[in-house]
Parts: structure tokens; C-alpha cells; sequence
């Protein structure tokens, strides 16, 4: 029970940065470059990319996580592209995405890799 509440006060807290570091993001850069700037000129930026950009951000995005399933399935034997695309596109996404999402990631590719049959021991996954 005392890991149970561990995980929630940690996953209150680690929402708590994600909100304070969106709020304050244009404060943070500002401070780091001596330049203001504002959420609104921050969109302004983004709505100056043309469709063309986007997509090869698009496609570039997907390649790379794409050409690392190469890496997992060499490495968990048994398990197919699609799964490692999956593992890596979910671990990217929480590690990238929450303060401190590294542990995070880790542990949500642990869980799912269990949850496909794998193993501590590495013997097989």
C-alpha cells in the first residue's frame, strides 16, 4: 500500500513540473537568453511552417523511431517490428514529455515487455 501512494504523490508531482514548466517555459528562456518571449509569439513561429516542412518533420520522426525497432527486436528476441515500434514510440513519448520521463519511460517499457511475455532474467522476454 505505502508504494501505491508513493506512485501517486510521484505522479502528482511530476504533473505539477509538466504544469509549471508549461506556464513558465516563455519565463525560463527569457531568463536563459536575456530575450522575451511570449506563448503567442511562440505560435507565430510554428504557423510559419509550410505543409511540405511539417510533413519531412513528419516522415523524419517516423523513420527514426521506425529504424530503432531494428535495435529492440535484435535485442529482445521474439519480439516483431510492430511491438517494437510500439515500445518506442510509448517510451519516447512519456520520457519526452514529462519532467523527469526518463524513469518513466523505462518502467512503462519494462511493463509492456512483461506484459508481452518477457522476463528479469533475459533469457527470454
Amino acid at each position: 500500500m505505502k508504494n501505491k501512494w508513493l506512485q501517486i504523490a510521484l505522479s502528482v508531482l511530476s504533473l505539477g513540473l509538466a504544469v509549471l514548466l508549461v506556464v513558465y517555459l516563455p519565463e525560463i528562456v527569457r531568463a536563459l537568453t536575456g530575450k522575451p518571449v511570449s506563448w503567442s509569439e511562440i505560435g507565430a513561429l510554428f504557423a510559419t511552417l509550410g505543409g511540405g516542412e511539417i510533413a519531412l518533420m513528419t516522415a523524419l520522426w517516423l523513420l527514426s523511431l521506425l529504424s530503432y525497432t531494428f535495435v529492440l527486436t535484435s535485442s529482445l528476441p521474439g519480439l516483431n517490428n510492430l511491438q517494437g515500434l510500439a515500445l518506442n514510440a510509448a517510451g519516447s513519448a512519456v520520457s519526452n514529455l514529462l519532467p523527469f520521463g526518463g524513469a518513466v519511460g523505462v518502467a512503462l517499457s519494462f511493463a509492456m515487455t512483461k506484459g508481452w511475455g518477457g522476463s528479469r532474467a533475459g533469457r527470454s522476454w
